[in-house]
This record gives C-alpha cells, sequence and structure tokens, in this order.
C-alpha cells in the first residue's frame, strides 16, 4: 500500500486536514505534528507506536523540513527513505534552493488544505515520479528553461534571424546585423544549424523533453511541443527559425511568471 508522511508541526489543523485528504484517495497515512505521531485507522487518527522505515511520499510544510532530515536518520543504522518529497508553503514559492516539488499554490493554515482531486493527482504522480508533473506541482527551481532560451536567441542571431527576437529595439537589431554582416560565420550560418544542436548542452533528448516538462508552470505550450517534436523526429534536419522563435516567446513569458 502506498505510505504517505504529512509534516506540519506549526499547524495541527492544517496538518489534519492534508492528511485525511490522502486518507480518502486510498493511501496509508501518517502524521508528524503537534498530535506527535498519529495514523488514521479505522476512520480516526490513533497514536502510532512505530513508522516505516520507507515512504511513498512526504509532504511537508516548507519551514518543518528539518523535521523530516532528522526523523530520516533518528534510528542508528537506519536511514528512512522518501520515494518523493514534496513541499508546500502559505508563503511564496522560493527562487532558489532545493530541488523538491512543490505544490503550486499556496496552502495558508487550515483555510485552504488539499482537496481530494489533489491529494489524488499528487499520489498518482508520487507512485512513479515522472514528467509531465500534475499541474498542482511545480519546481521553482528553474535551470533547462532559461538555458534554452539562450540557446534560441544564440540561434536566431548566428542565422540571421535576429528580428525574430521579441523585445529587441530597432536600434539593437541593427546594431546585431551590421556586426554579423562583417562575419563569415554569420554568412554561413543558416544552414550550419540542425535541430540535434539544441541536445549536446543537455546531453540527450530524453533530460531535455524531461527538464522542460518539469519546468514549464502548466501544460506545455503548444510552441514548445513544436520544438520537442522537431527536435525528436528531425535531428538530422534544419532548423526552421520560426519554431525557435515561438518556441523563445513561450519560454519568455514562462520565465516572467513569479
Amino acid at each position: 500500500m502506498t505510505s504517505v508522511l504529512v509534516m506540519d508541526p506549526t499547524n495541527r489543523e492544517r496538518s489534519r486536514l492534508n492528511a485525511e485528504a490522502f486518507a480518502r484517495v486510498g493511501a496509508k497515512v501518517f502524521r508528524f505534528d503537534a498530535d506527535g505521531r498519529t495514523v488514521w485507522k479505522d476512520n480516526q487518527w490513533v497514536r502510532a507506536s512505530s513508522l516505516p522505515d520507507a515512504f511513498t511520499l512526504v509532504f511537508v510544510h516548507n519551514t518543518d523540513f528539518d523535521h523530516w532530515t532528522k526523523l530520516a536518520v533518528e534510528i542508528p543504522g537506519v536511514t528512512r527513505t522518501a520515494g518523493s518529497i514534496i513541499r508546500y508553503t502559505g508563503g511564496e514559492l522560493p527562487t532558489e534552493g532545493s530541488s523538491e516539488m512543490w505544490v503550486r499554490r499556496r496552502i495558508i493554515r487550515a483555510a485552504t488544505p488539499l482537496t481530494e482531486s489533489e491529494a489524488r493527482a499528487i499520489l498518482e504522480w508520487s507512485r512513479s515520479p515522472k514528467d509531465p508533473a500534475p499541474e498542482i506541482l511545480c519546481s521553482p527551481f528553474r535551470e533547462v528553461l532559461p538555458a534554452l532560451a539562450l540557446l534560441c536567441q544564440g540561434y536566431l542571431v548566428a542565422s540571421g534571424n535576429v528580428r525574430m527576437i521579441r523585445g529587441l529595439s530597432e536600434s539593437a537589431v541593427e546594431s546585431v546585423l551590421t556586426h554579423l554582416s562583417k562575419t563569415t560565420k554569420a554568412r554561413n550560418g543558416r544552414d550550419a544549424f540542425q535541430w540535434s544542436w539544441f541536445i549536446t548542452p543537455f546531453d540527450s533528448f530524453a533530460v531535455l523533453r524531461e527538464a522542460m516538462h518539469r519546468e514549464w508552470r502548466g501544460e506545455l505550450a503548444r510552441p514548445a511541443a513544436t520544438f520537442l517534436h522537431e527536435v525528436e523526429t528531425s535531428p538530422d534536419g534544419r532548423v526552421n527559425a520560426r519554431v525557435v522563435a515561438a518556441v523563445l516567446a513561450a519560454i519568455s513569458g514562462q520565465l516572467r511568471q513569479t
């Protein structure tokens, strides 16, 4: 059976409501909070004589994460493990820190606990973590999308399609084009790029695809899906500048989101 540990010593009622959402969708649920260590049994919370050595999911309030770190090693010679760790907060999502997945929305005390459908989506994903993650989850720590945006900009510049980069002033465009016209690389750039060029920095297409899904907030936009399709199906094909410009615009929109 899927086992879930909800950790929220900061707010007992929020802990209980989140935990019961998981219980309603079939998980064996434990709590670690101001009520101590409890387990959901026969439709009520009872004292847990012990905790499992492994959990499918640890669902932990942001500022209480250290409790999981300590709990994982409290028994000498035994390290508790979690298949997935998901953090949540009543405040704003952080912009730096660890790489765990986060609940996309704020869970403010007991006023906005997980719904049953949210708990089910999180639980199903936790059983077999893969991309894309459900809508309720996101990773606020983005590395691949900014890197891919730079690659797209580099391609559009080197291939003479700088005008396709949105947000550049006319003077900036003219300055770049003047510089490019003086270089042999720029004159030959249009035919120098294949779709596989976008894979190389990420080692494999699978890494690129999974990271884009993980870092994208919400459903992957059509320009991004089109870009991935071209890279996957035509790695040796000539790059289409319009596809690159479209995915760059979509990524820029993503990176502007808070």
